[in-house]
């Protein structure tokens, strides 16, 4: 490559984006109950992207609050459930986050995603399906089970206002 190849590409330059991309994609990673990785096809490949599941918000894992992280720890425990089919619990040997990596690693767990825009930390914005022809985003579910609540991308809640929305006083 030299400085010529590139000369006719600044600023202006568009940006890698799948927004609008739909297909199935291999789960491989859950950090909370709204951040997932997934491999997807792109460009004749296979590429892993962090995605944040679209217009939600659950409490943080590392939140100070005892009860906001517990209830994160149950957001990604039932989002992993969701997505696999698979218990979290002591009989099957996952208890969290290392293990739900391990089922992951060992299994291979397919979910139908449907792209959007960029979230202001990169992240790709989805909406994520058990299978193409599910009715409902796991995202839906979460709000449904007061694990998650509506989130644009604004100004947060308080710990307070997370509390009174998922009903976790």
């Amino acid at each position: 490559m030299s400085i010529e190849e590139f000369r006719q590409f600044g600023g202006s330059t568009p940006e890698l984006s799948i927004n609008g991309l739909k297909s199935y994609g291999r789960l491989v990673d859950i950090y909370d109950g709204d951040t997932v990785k997934i491999v997807l096809p792109v460009f004749d490949s296979y590429y892993k992207f962090s995605i944040r599941l679209n217009e939600i918000d659950t409490c943080e894992i590392k939140s100070k609050d005892k009860v906001l992280q517990e209830n994160a720890i149950k957001a990604r425990n039932r989002l992993f459930e969701l997505l696999t089919n698979n218990k979290v619990d002591a009989v099957n040997s996952i208890n969290g986050k290392n293990d739900i990596k391990k089922a992951l690693d060992a299994e291979v767990y397919l979910v139908w995603v449907e792209c959007d825009s960029k979230d202001k930390y990169g992240r790709i914005l989805a909406n994520i399906y058990k299978d193409k022809g599910s009715t409902k985003s796991v995202s839906e579910i979460l709000i449904e089970e007061k694990l998650a609540y509506r989130y644009g991308g604004k100004t947060k809640m308080t710990e307070e206002m997370i509390k009174k929305e998922l009903n976790i006083m």
